[in-house]
């Protein structure tokens, strides 16, 4: 189950009808308007959520249902193994119309519950582990994605991180234009593509991994903390 949390001040006009006659005089009404000035929401999708991961040592499947999600270049018995993911949220029902939002913000935590090649949480050096965001521009469901069949990204990054000091290291980014282009419909946004910076060839050993809508923690989940005015 998703969460959603509204916070905006509450706001009640009482109209009171007064010197006039029964029964009019008797009576209020309780009006509450959409309210002006910067409202923020709190998102927070479960297992319904839009997010999967791809590996390059399984080419042909998803692995939607995972508790990670992982950004994964690494090397076993002379196997070299590439692992990316994607995320997309639905809007639909959380922002409300005629809202302007003013800045987005994804919060990803990192997964130290469930090991993987026995590490939990990040494996990397700092170096060489730089990750970036784009924008996908072309459809996707996550129980098909896979390695041979991945969507279209825009080129330009939407935001190029640091790789991860800490093997608990959490992230804030911005997707602020992504959650725009979503809400005004472009057909050029499908989602967010989570992959390396450099190129994987130039990489060293490398493991970065965040817990995924499916995770058992609801806390840990990917968050989506939006500002947004009402004008």
């Amino acid at each position: 189950m998703w969460h959603l949390k509204l916070i905006r001040p509450s706001v009640l006009i009482l109209l009171l009808f007064t010197g006039c006659s029964y029964p009019f005089c008797e009576e209020v009404k309780i009006i509450e308007p959409l309210p002006s000035g910067p409202q923020l929401i709190i998102f927070r999708p479960g297992p319904e959520g839009k997010d999967a991961t791809i590996s390059s040592y399984y080419p042909d499947s998803s692995f939607a249902a995972s508790e990670s999600l992982n950004l994964i270049a690494w090397t076993i018995t002379r196997n070299r193994i590439l692992e990316k993911f994607y995320m997309d949220f639905d809007l639909s029902t959380v922002v409300p119309p005629g809202a302007k939002v003013t800045s987005a913000v994804l919060n990803l935590s990192a997964d130290v519950r469930n090991a993987y090649f026995g590490y939990r949480g990040h494996a990397t050096s700092p170096d060489d582990s730089n990750w970036k965001i784009n924008i996908v521009t072309s459809p996707w469901e996550e129980n098909s994605i896979s390695w041979f069949s991945q969507p279209t990204v825009n080129q330009s990054e939407l935001s190029v991180e640091k790789g991860p000091i800490r093997y608990t290291q959490k992230y804030s980014v911005n997707i602020t234009t992504y959650v725009q282009g979503k809400l005004k419909k472009d057909s050029n946004v499908k989602g967010l593509s989570f992959d390396f910076y450099q190129k994987v060839k130039n990489i060293t050993d490398c493991m970065i991994r965040f817990c995924s809508s499916d995770h058992q923690i609801e806390e840990l989940r990917p968050e989506l903390i939006i500002h947004y005015e009402v004008i």
